[in-house]
């Protein structure tokens, strides 16, 4: 599964390779990825680096689950409030 899933993501900005590694789907990040994108934000953003107001007064489901290597793991997405 993971084969097909590497052969299948397009690698593009920020994402630099895909690589199947057993049962396991490796991911690199662009190395200017932080420098062009993530720290220009966070210097912006200044002491409220992180913060926001969407969600804010609604209810958010958090499905922990533990891992439990005698089962598979379902694969799951969550939709964004």
């Amino acid at each position: 599964m993971a084969g097909t899933l590497a052969e299948t993501i397009a690698v593009r900005p920020p994402i630099a390779t895909v690589k199947a590694q057993g049962p396991y789907l490796n991911f690199t990040l662009d190395d200017g990825f932080l420098g062009r994108d993530v720290l220009p934000r966070y210097s912006g953003a200044g002491q409220h680096y992180g913060q926001w107001k969407e969600g804010r007064g609604k209810k958010v489901v958090n499905r922990l689950l533990q891992p439990n290597i005698a089962r598979s793991w379902p694969c799951t997405t969550s939709a964004r409030l």
